[in-house]
């Protein structure tokens, strides 16, 4: 499990992205790589190239001891791997493991690689690829953002539906008109004169 020369089927897969288990040594030992790669490209020093170097045999030296691990624990021919409850890089039988995104790990890989072709041949070619490796892992490890299924609208709320319009009170009924009051009769004439006639 030489990561970055014969990965013996540990790379994952570039469709699934669910977490995998990591042995915790070997997750720190390439976090060790990857902060010896950007001390490196920042500087460039003799002493910048030898820690990464080191830091690089150091991983090494993790994944062979996985590797011997997993020869006595799974036998050629006598257990399948799927049946084993695998850590990568896994040095015993009770591995301390971390979850590691599979896009995540993929990137580490891709960084240890670069790193060793920087390593063996310094030239401007492997240094843009360890610096293009180094913004992959860094894209990487930022969260995916959620969008919603409707492309036309990916991120907008939906909008509320309008508040109902209110009823117009009811028109109260007319008052009643009331009775023309009754007409008086007419006072009767005055009386005739006595004699007349």
């Amino acid at each position: 499990m030489h990561l970055g020369h014969h990965d013996h089927g540990w790379s994952p897969s570039p469709v699934d992205d669910t977490p995998i288990a990591v042995d915790e040594g070997l997750e720190q030992a390439i976090g060790d790589v990857e902060r010896s790669v950007d001390a490196y490209l920042t500087v460039a020093s003799s002493a910048d190239h030898v820690a990464l170097d080191r830091a690089l045999e150091h991983l090494d030296e993790l994944t062979a001891e996985s590797d011997a691990y997993l020869g006595r624990a799974m036998p050629t021919g006598m257990l399948g791997r799927e049946t084993l409850s695998f850590v990568l890089g896994a040095r015993g039988d009770v591995p301390m493991a971390e979850d590691v995104r599979r896009s995540v790990f993929r990137a580490q890989v891709a960084l240890v690689r670069a790193a060793k072709d920087e390593i063996a041949s310094r030239g401007p070619d492997t240094r843009a690829a360890l610096q293009e490796a180094m913004r992959a892992l860094v894209d990487a490890r930022v969260p995916s953002p959620v969008t919603s299924s409707d492309p036309a609208s990916p991120m907008e709320p939906p909008t509320p539906p309008a508040p109902p319009v209110p009823a117009a009170p009811p028109t109260p009924p007319a008052p009643p008109v009331p009775p023309a009051p009754p007409v008086p009769p007419a006072p009767p004439g005055p009386p005739g004169t006595p004699g007349s006639g």
